[in-house]
Protein backbone atom coordinates (compact mmCIF):
# COMPACT_ATOMS: atom_id res chain seq x y z
CA UNK A 1 0.00 0.00 0.00
CA UNK A 2 1.31 3.43 -1.00
CA UNK A 3 2.55 5.71 1.77
CA UNK A 4 -0.15 8.19 2.11
CA UNK A 5 1.71 10.95 5.18
CA UNK A 6 2.29 13.62 2.74
CA UNK A 7 -1.61 13.16 0.87
CA UNK A 8 -2.93 13.14 3.92
CA UNK A 9 -0.38 15.80 5.58
CA UNK A 10 -1.82 18.41 2.60
CA UNK A 11 -5.17 17.40 2.95
CA UNK A 12 -4.92 18.17 7.05
CA UNK A 13 -3.37 21.67 6.39
CA UNK A 14 -6.07 22.20 3.96
CA UNK A 15 -8.61 21.26 5.93
CA UNK A 16 -7.50 23.51 9.03
CA UNK A 17 -7.34 26.43 5.98
CA UNK A 18 -10.74 25.46 5.76
CA UNK A 19 -12.16 25.29 9.57
CA UNK A 20 -10.16 28.80 9.97
CA UNK A 21 -12.80 30.82 7.89
CA UNK A 22 -15.28 32.62 9.84
CA UNK A 23 -18.11 32.02 7.21
CA UNK A 24 -17.33 27.98 7.39
CA UNK A 25 -19.49 26.50 10.23
CA UNK A 26 -17.55 28.41 12.57
CA UNK A 27 -18.20 27.42 16.34
CA UNK A 28 -19.44 23.85 15.27
CA UNK A 29 -17.33 21.35 17.18
CA UNK A 30 -15.06 18.80 15.61
CA UNK A 31 -16.93 15.12 15.00
CA UNK A 32 -14.99 12.90 17.77
CA UNK A 33 -15.87 9.44 15.68
CA UNK A 34 -12.61 8.20 14.23
CA UNK A 35 -12.07 6.52 10.99
CA UNK A 36 -9.28 4.17 10.81
CA UNK A 37 -9.33 3.64 6.81
CA UNK A 38 -8.66 7.02 5.31
CA UNK A 39 -8.03 6.23 2.02
CA UNK A 40 -11.63 7.06 0.84
CA UNK A 41 -11.83 10.25 2.96
CA UNK A 42 -8.86 11.06 0.93
CA UNK A 43 -10.19 10.21 -2.47
CA UNK A 44 -13.70 12.38 -1.16
CA UNK A 45 -11.58 15.29 -0.18
CA UNK A 46 -9.67 15.16 -3.65
CA UNK A 47 -12.47 15.17 -5.69
CA UNK A 48 -14.27 18.32 -3.35
CA UNK A 49 -11.02 20.06 -3.85
CA UNK A 50 -10.84 19.70 -7.63
CA UNK A 51 -14.07 20.96 -8.10
CA UNK A 52 -14.13 23.66 -6.20
CA UNK A 53 -10.79 24.83 -8.47
CA UNK A 54 -12.67 24.08 -11.36
CA UNK A 55 -15.38 26.30 -9.85
CA UNK A 56 -12.90 29.06 -8.46
CA UNK A 57 -10.91 28.94 -12.27
CA UNK A 58 -14.31 29.20 -14.32
CA UNK A 59 -14.92 32.45 -12.11
CA UNK A 60 -11.83 34.11 -12.76
CA UNK A 61 -12.68 33.42 -16.38
CA UNK A 62 -15.94 35.39 -16.33
CA UNK A 63 -14.55 37.62 -14.31
CA UNK A 64 -12.15 38.32 -17.35
CA UNK A 65 -14.94 37.76 -20.06
CA UNK A 66 -17.15 40.81 -17.97
CA UNK A 67 -15.08 42.96 -18.01
CA UNK A 68 -14.03 42.92 -21.54
CA UNK A 69 -17.69 42.93 -22.50
CA UNK A 70 -19.35 45.53 -20.28
CA UNK A 71 -18.64 48.66 -22.48
CA UNK A 72 -20.74 46.60 -24.45
CA UNK A 73 -23.49 45.47 -22.58
CA UNK A 74 -26.39 43.64 -24.02
CA UNK A 75 -25.57 43.83 -27.52
CA UNK A 76 -28.46 42.34 -29.54
CA UNK A 77 -26.78 38.78 -30.38
CA UNK A 78 -29.92 38.07 -33.06
CA UNK A 79 -28.39 40.92 -34.92
CA UNK A 80 -25.03 38.82 -35.32
CA UNK A 81 -26.85 36.27 -36.53
CA UNK A 82 -28.72 37.94 -39.11
CA UNK A 83 -25.92 40.15 -40.71
CA UNK A 84 -23.96 36.77 -41.04
CA UNK A 85 -27.33 35.45 -42.96
CA UNK A 86 -26.64 38.03 -45.24
CA UNK A 87 -22.56 37.67 -45.95
CA UNK A 88 -21.80 40.81 -43.17
CA UNK A 89 -20.49 40.77 -39.81
CA UNK A 90 -20.72 42.94 -36.67
CA UNK A 91 -16.74 43.99 -35.74
CA UNK A 92 -16.39 45.91 -32.14
CA UNK A 93 -13.94 48.21 -31.88
CA UNK A 94 -12.66 50.91 -29.36
CA UNK A 95 -10.54 53.98 -30.38
CA UNK A 96 -9.37 57.40 -27.83
CA UNK A 97 -12.90 59.55 -28.22
CA UNK A 98 -10.90 62.53 -29.96
CA UNK A 99 -10.17 60.08 -32.85
CA UNK A 100 -13.38 59.12 -33.28
CA UNK A 101 -14.42 62.86 -33.57
CA UNK A 102 -11.71 63.09 -36.33
CA UNK A 103 -13.59 60.28 -38.80
CA UNK A 104 -17.67 61.27 -39.27
CA UNK A 105 -16.94 59.13 -42.80
CA UNK A 106 -16.58 55.83 -40.54
CA UNK A 107 -20.66 56.59 -39.73
CA UNK A 108 -21.32 56.44 -43.23
CA UNK A 109 -18.83 54.02 -44.33
CA UNK A 110 -19.25 51.27 -41.91
CA UNK A 111 -22.84 51.95 -40.56
CA UNK A 112 -20.65 52.56 -37.37
CA UNK A 113 -22.82 52.56 -34.11
CA UNK A 114 -21.46 54.02 -30.48
CA UNK A 115 -22.39 51.70 -28.19
CA UNK A 116 -21.12 53.30 -25.06
CA UNK A 117 -18.06 56.05 -24.16
CA UNK A 118 -16.54 57.70 -21.80
CA UNK A 119 -14.28 60.55 -20.98
CA UNK A 120 -11.30 59.10 -22.81
CA UNK A 121 -12.48 55.75 -25.10
CA UNK A 122 -15.37 55.55 -27.40
CA UNK A 123 -16.44 51.90 -27.85
CA UNK A 124 -18.43 51.46 -31.36
CA UNK A 125 -19.29 48.41 -33.64
CA UNK A 126 -19.19 48.65 -37.81
CA UNK A 127 -20.43 46.33 -40.04
CA UNK A 128 -18.50 45.15 -42.82
CA UNK A 129 -18.38 41.82 -45.41
CA UNK A 130 -17.13 38.75 -43.47
CA UNK A 131 -13.92 38.41 -45.38
CA UNK A 132 -13.27 42.33 -45.24
CA UNK A 133 -10.07 43.44 -43.74
CA UNK A 134 -10.57 47.02 -42.24
CA UNK A 135 -8.35 49.22 -40.74
CA UNK A 136 -9.59 52.28 -39.06
CA UNK A 137 -6.54 54.29 -37.95
CA UNK A 138 -6.35 54.63 -33.92
CA UNK A 139 -9.03 52.04 -33.27
CA UNK A 140 -8.19 48.79 -32.08
CA UNK A 141 -10.91 45.68 -32.75
CA UNK A 142 -12.06 44.08 -29.97
CA UNK A 143 -12.40 40.40 -29.34
CA UNK A 144 -15.96 40.03 -27.59
CA UNK A 145 -17.16 37.17 -26.14
CA UNK A 146 -19.81 35.50 -28.23
CA UNK A 147 -22.79 35.99 -25.59
CA UNK A 148 -24.53 39.13 -23.59
CA UNK A 149 -23.22 40.39 -20.38
CA UNK A 150 -26.30 39.09 -18.99
CA UNK A 151 -25.72 35.88 -19.49
CA UNK A 152 -21.36 35.99 -18.30
CA UNK A 153 -23.27 37.73 -15.19
CA UNK A 154 -25.86 34.76 -14.74
CA UNK A 155 -22.85 32.34 -15.48
CA UNK A 156 -20.74 34.05 -13.17
CA UNK A 157 -23.60 33.69 -10.15
CA UNK A 158 -23.94 30.29 -10.46
CA UNK A 159 -20.57 29.57 -10.25
CA UNK A 160 -20.00 31.52 -7.31
CA UNK A 161 -22.97 29.64 -6.15
CA UNK A 162 -21.44 26.31 -6.70
CA UNK A 163 -18.26 27.60 -5.01
CA UNK A 164 -19.86 27.83 -2.08
CA UNK A 165 -21.58 24.95 -1.70
CA UNK A 166 -18.49 23.34 -2.37
CA UNK A 167 -16.94 25.45 0.52
CA UNK A 168 -19.53 24.40 2.26
CA UNK A 169 -19.37 20.65 2.07
CA UNK A 170 -15.41 21.03 2.52
CA UNK A 171 -16.39 22.72 6.14
CA UNK A 172 -18.68 20.21 6.51
CA UNK A 173 -16.65 17.42 5.54
CA UNK A 174 -13.76 18.82 7.50
CA UNK A 175 -15.34 18.75 11.08
CA UNK A 176 -16.48 15.14 10.48
CA UNK A 177 -13.21 14.05 9.66
CA UNK A 178 -10.34 15.97 10.83
CA UNK A 179 -10.11 13.77 14.00
CA UNK A 180 -9.89 10.94 11.86
CA UNK A 181 -6.53 12.44 9.68
CA UNK A 182 -4.80 13.83 12.76
CA UNK A 183 -5.17 9.91 13.87
CA UNK A 184 -4.33 8.92 10.84
CA UNK A 185 -0.92 10.89 11.00
CA UNK A 186 0.17 9.77 14.36
CA UNK A 187 -1.08 13.37 15.86
CA UNK A 188 -3.34 15.29 17.71
CA UNK A 189 -4.15 19.01 18.90
CA UNK A 190 -2.88 20.33 15.35
CA UNK A 191 -5.52 23.22 15.65
CA UNK A 192 -3.91 26.15 15.68
CA UNK A 193 -5.09 28.12 19.44
CA UNK A 194 -6.22 31.09 17.48
CA UNK A 195 -8.37 29.07 15.16
CA UNK A 196 -9.92 27.07 18.64
CA UNK A 197 -10.08 30.52 20.10
CA UNK A 198 -12.47 32.11 16.90
CA UNK A 199 -14.30 28.86 16.64
CA UNK A 200 -15.39 28.74 20.62
CA UNK A 201 -16.31 32.15 21.00
CA UNK A 202 -18.40 31.95 17.93
CA UNK A 203 -20.06 28.26 18.82
CA UNK A 204 -20.66 30.59 22.12
CA UNK A 205 -22.32 33.06 20.80
CA UNK A 206 -24.66 31.09 19.17
CA UNK A 207 -25.81 28.74 22.13
CA UNK A 208 -26.68 32.38 23.78
CA UNK A 209 -28.39 33.71 21.02
CA UNK A 210 -30.95 30.92 20.84
CA UNK A 211 -31.59 31.92 24.69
Amino acid sequence: MPDLTPLLTDMLQQMRDVLSRDDLRAGLPLQPVVVTDVSPLLAEWVSMQSDYERQQKMIAELDADIARIQPWGDYPMQQIDQLAAQGLCLQFWSAPSWVLDMHHEWVEAYQLSLVSNNSKTSYFSIVVPIEAEINLPGAIRQQVPPCPLSTLIMLQTRAKDAARQGLTRMGDFALQYYLSIESALGLTNTLPPATKRARLKAHLKRIFSRK
